[in-house]
């Protein structure tokens, strides 16, 4: 019901990857998440991406009832 949430982005790193990590903590319960999101461009119209997040939590809050982690890659193509 209630988060706190601190995020750090660098884009442009070398002209090719973006980087986001986040924190999100329950104000409720304690628990947190914590999710990194990295893309790499493979030219003007495809990029690969990466997405994971870790929760931290024990079983009865609500990040740590989820999942323990979870992770997907992927690849865009944009026209």
């Amino acid at each position: 019901k209630n988060y706190a949430m601190l995020q750090y982005t660098q884009t442009n790193i070398k002209n090719k990857i973006d980087l986001t990590l986040r924190w999100t903590q329950s104000l409720n319960d304690g628990s947190g998440q914590f999710t990194t999101v990295l893309s790499y461009s493979l030219g003007n119209h495809l990029e690969l991406f990466s997405v994971g997040t870790v929760m931290a939590g024990g079983r009865n809050t609500e990040f740590g009832s989820i999942l323990d982690y979870q992770w997907m890659i992927g690849l865009k193509y944009t026209l």
